[in-house]
């Protein structure tokens, strides 16, 4: 995380210091991450965002692009709506009062939205996320994740193993969840 905040300070303030440091950062983890993705999923957003060209526009000629076309209008619109909405179930999410509602709210949205229906076994949705993506999204530390998600796969809730993408078992876990909030999130 803080590697793509130098990178972002360094586009920002023009300050070649902050992209040397950030890219060393980078350059101590690089062969753990070639080596291990899903371990370091926050590294590798960081070596894309270093890899990408920064481009500054100036909000004039983004208000005037918009003003010339209704299409790129419209999709600056639905971009924003999806994730306020996004957002806004996030904060549904947070507003979860134990560890296991909040993560089972939080599986859920995302197999809903980023799932991966698994050929081999129709109930389950594949999840390209990782335990630290979990924890970061659902405001807990990573080792608390970890706990959790160990409790689900015992009740067969969830299926993962070391270098294996999460699997859901979205109606046991839509069953699970309907007691603990009186009604099958939406």
């Amino acid at each position: 995380m803080a590697v793509t905040v130098l990178l972002k300070l360094a586009a920002l303030t023009g300050d070649g210091r902050y992209r040397d440091a950030a890219e060393r950062g980078l350059g101590l983890v690089s062969a753990f991450a070639a080596r291990y993705p899903t371990g370091f999923a926050q590294w590798l957003s960081a070596l894309d965002f270093a890899l990408a060209e920064v481009l500054e526009i100036a909000i004039e000629d983004f208000l005037a692009l918009l003003a010339r076309s209704p299409r790129m209008a419209r999709s600056v619109i639905v971009s924003a709506c999806e994730r306020l909405a996004f957002a806004e179930e996030r904060i549904h999410i947070l507003a979860q009062r134990g560890a296991e509602d909040r993560i089972v709210a939080l599986l859920l949205q995302l197999a809903r939205r980023r799932g991966h229906p698994s050929l081999a076994q129709p109930d389950f949705v594949r999840l390209a996320v990782t335990h630290a993506e979990l924890a970061r999204l659902a405001g807990m530390n990573r080792a608390h994740v970890s706990v959790v998600l160990n409790r689900l796969r015992v009740k067969d809730l969830i299926r993962y193993g070391r270098g294996n993408p999460p699997q859901v078992n979205m109606p046991a876990l839509l069953k699970h969840a309907e007691p603990q909030s009186g009604q099958i999130p939406a």
